[in-house]
């Protein structure tokens, strides 16, 4: 279980964005700060006791923990919900005083919200896209220092998206790229048959790779916060099966023989075309079946 203290409410709506549309096993428990403390050393001592009871209660369990700067505590997790609910529960007298001073009677329940996130995802988006807006000049610049930090690839996260992957037959579809209308028009080009998913930066890519072992990634060289090189290296590393075709409006040799080398299956140049990238998923598609007859001859 890792613990997000630092930009938590940015680390979470990075996840929630990689997730949307494929949440379908994904819940949270939402744990409502009932105490409002202007002391940075007092929250900075509570945060540490909640880190460290998360740590305890979860340490062999896989999902994430944020501490939000308003005291908000929020567990994020795919499987078993009933499980977590019950530890957190059995275990929540111990966290309690640090969430409320008094708690009245019953209101236990009202602390400790359960989020099945299949049907209320863009209600914890909302939620999380509040607080960001909240955060004051110095928190944001903190939380925009933290996000440049290198990435870390979740392996057990990776391993059971990878598996899906093998299995599934609409093929799924990352599209990296930091416009806006132009992931749209892609999105709505491509049309039902395939599974899309956006992503406007490179830290939202990599989660959603991470998260979801797409079948196939466009991915635009020129990237608000990383380069489009740096993330295909990154994703190569942890994948050697990944399906990457570069976008760029700019494209150099230089470039394009970098990311050829490093494992991209092709560059597009913008403006692209319908017929181009169907020409790649096409040819994705054909390198699968391929290797599911080689694993599986007879």
């Amino acid at each position: 279980m890792k613990i997000f203290i630092t930009a938590a409410e940015i680390y979470l709506k990075d996840i929630l964005e990689s997730i949307e549309g494929n949440s379908t096993y994904w819940r949270a428990i939402y744990i409502k700060n009932q105490t409002k403390s202007s002391d940075t050393i007092e929250q900075s001592r509570r945060n540490q006791i909640i880190a460290n009871f998360f740590k305890d209660l979860f340490h062999n369990e896989d999902g994430n923990v944020y501490i939000c700067e308003d005291g908000d505590i929020i567990v994020l997790f795919q499987g078993n919900a009933t499980h977590m609910m019950n530890k957190i529960r059995e275990q929540g007298t111990v966290l309690l005083p640090t969430l409320a001073n008094q708690l009245p009677d019953g209101t236990a329940t009202e602390v400790f919200q359960l989020l099945d996130l299949s049907r209320q995802h863009k209600d914890l988006k909302t939620l999380i896209t509040k607080k960001i807006s909240y955060l004051n000049d110095e928190q944001r610049v903190n939380a925009q220092q933290a996000m440049r930090k290198v990435f870390q690839f979740n392996p057990k996260a990776f391993e059971r998206a990878k598996t899906d992957r093998d299995c599934r037959d609409r093929p799924v579809i990352l599209i990296v790229e930091d416009d806006l209308f132009t992931r749209r028009l892609i999105t709505n080009t491509l049309g039902p048959d395939y599974k899309v998913l956006q992503a406007g930066d490179g830290h939202t890519a990599l989660s959603s790779y991470m998260l979801n072992a797409p079948d196939i990634v466009f991915l635009d060289i020129n990237l608000p916060d990383m380069n489009g090189l740096d993330i295909l290296e990154e994703i190569m590393k942890h994948d050697d099966q990944s399906y990457i075709v570069m976008l760029s409006g700019n494209s150099t040799k230089q470039g394009i023989t970098r990311a050829l080398q490093n494992g991209a299956k092709g560059f597009i140049g913008k403006p692209f075309t319908k017929e181009k990238l169907i020409q790649y998923i096409t040819q994705r598609k054909k390198q699968k079946l391929e290797n599911t007859i080689s694993h599986h001859p007879n």
